[in-house]
């Protein structure tokens, strides 16, 4: 069999053979798949860069000869390297760095002594190093050097393109070729900076590619490559059960396992949190028509999703639970999609009322607002707003310490004052006792619902028209 694997990688390799078409039907096949399931959580490619394409335009014969020529790779001529091409890491990992690297859990589903996950950890490691079999054949590692050194501009070499698919808004998704392309494509490649979102497992490969780059000449650019790495998202007993799985007791998370068959498919966990919604609409809403309730229930059951991955930090296991992730109260994305629709219906009963929310607005900008800001509403709106004037720092923070959730926690801490500001009844819009004082309660909601359409974007979460 481990001859067959090798025969088969070396004619997908080569192209233009029966498998190599098998390979490439069965590559479309899946990703269509993949491009579908996305599309259900609102996310959305521009470009897809296809592995076969790197061998076959030479970015990785141009990518060996600069390794080659800066010495940064040897041929190994003896040992169970023989033959190999392995690439010289100057700054290897240190054995403190290894020890506190997961990867050794990462390799083993089933418990293990600390020696048998530091000996699969080394050698992964060992064979990571090799750039090149000694059959010829390229490991991934290596390809993913000449693709990243694509990225950065660094390769005296493009692919072609051709068009994959439009989205419904007319999003046009582009694919590389290696055949001949088509005309109108945007340029891809040459960035400034690269975020490779990966997992934790992958950190000592993203090294090796960091390593490849700056060993051809380019250690400036190498500082550029960033691995947004994450860990493993883990079962509650209660949401594996419910995805049809069958856990002791005993268990208190239940991991994903190859070794036991145990996998969850994205779209039975997307299905299976649109029912959940679904159940708690109506028992909430018992008249809603059903068109509306399915709208809902999925806008909810994305956000949920979104967020509950989102507001963990990204070296920490995180333990899924459908109940949890799709409370209406807590840290959640309902909680902060619910915040949203309370301020956006403020508005719309205004607007039944007749209320011109224009007028409105436009006297309290005429206001001596620090006249307003006094007070016990006063304290309590000016810390909204100072609150919301960090988001730009908030996010300029995010990206600097390249953690998604600093966003998270800031959009559930800004629902979270307007909740606690809207829900005393002594400031109601509605019902404020005059004019200017509803104008600067409408001027806040206004400012909020601002804030929460940017805020919201950035993390893509969906509001619904209705909780």
């Amino acid at each position: 069999r481990k001859a067959l694997q090798a025969q088969v990688l070396h004619a997908i390799d080569a192209g233009d053979n029966d498998t190599a078409r098998l390979g490439a039907y069965v590559a479309a096949r899946i990703v269509d798949c993949h491009l579908a399931t996305m599309e259900r959580l609102g996310i959305r490619y521009d470009l897809l860069a296809h592995e076969s394409d790197i061998l076959r335009l030479h970015f990785w014969e141009r990518a060996f000869e600069l390794l080659k020529e800066s010495g940064a790779i040897r041929l190994e001529t003896e040992g169970k390297s023989a033959g190999c091409w392995v690439l010289s890491m100057e700054a290897s990992a240190q054995p403190a760095e290894r020890d506190a690297h997961p990867l050794g859990r990462n390799l083993d589903d089933e418990p293990a002594g600390e020696a048998q996950s530091v000996a699969a950890e080394g050698r992964r490691i060992d064979e990571d190093k090799i750039i090149v079999r000694s059959n010829g054949t390229v490991t991934y590692t290596g390809k993913d050097i000449a693709y990243q050194l694509w990225k950065l501009g660094l390769l005296d070499r493009d692919f072609r393109y051709r068009r994959h698919q439009t989205y419904e808004d007319g999003h046009l998704l582009w694919t590389t070729a290696s055949a001949e392309g088509q005309a109108g494509a945007p340029v891809f490649g040459h960035a400034r900076a690269v975020y490779n979102v990966i997992d934790v497992g992958q950190s000592y490969p993203q090294r090796v590619v960091k390593a490849g780059v700056a060993a051809t000449s380019h250690p400036e650019a190498a500082e550029a490559c960033h691995h947004l790495a994450y860990e493993k998202v883990v079962l509650s007993p209660a949401t594996a059960r419910a995805l049809g799985y069958e856990v002791s007791e005993e268990e208190t998370t239940v991991k994903v396992s190859g070794r036991k068959g145990l996998g969850v498919k994205a779209d039975d966990l997307i299905r299976a949190l649109i029912d959940k919604a679904r159940e708690e609409i109506a028992s909430r809403d018992p008249e809603r028509d059903a068109a509306s309730c399915e709208r809902t229930a999925q806008a909810i059951a994305v956000g949920a999703l979104r967020y509950f991955l989102l507001k963990y930090g990204r070296t920490k296991i995180l333990t899924f639970d459908m109940e949890e992730a799709l409370a209406f109260t807590g840290e959640t994305g309902p909680y902060v999609q619910n915040a949203v629709v309370r301020a956006r219906n403020i508005f719309a009963k205004m607007r039944d009322e007749g209320t011109d929310l224009e007028r409105l607005l436009s006297r309290a900008r005429s206001l001596d607002l620090s006249a307003w800001l006094q007070g016990e509403e006063g304290d309590e709106v000016w810390s909204l707003l100072l609150l919301m004037a960090r988001s730009d720092e908030v996010v300029e923070q995010a990206i600097r310490v390249e953690a998604p959730a600093v966003v998270a926690k800031h959009a559930f801490g800004v629902a979270q004052a307007f909740h606690s500001y809207y829900q005393k009844p002594r400031y109601s819009v509605l019902r404020a006792e005059n004019e200017e004082v509803k104008a600067f309660r409408v001027l806040v909601v206004d400012a909020f619902l601002r804030q929460m359409h940017i805020l919201t974007g950035l993390l893509a979460i969906p509001i619904p028209e209705r909780m």
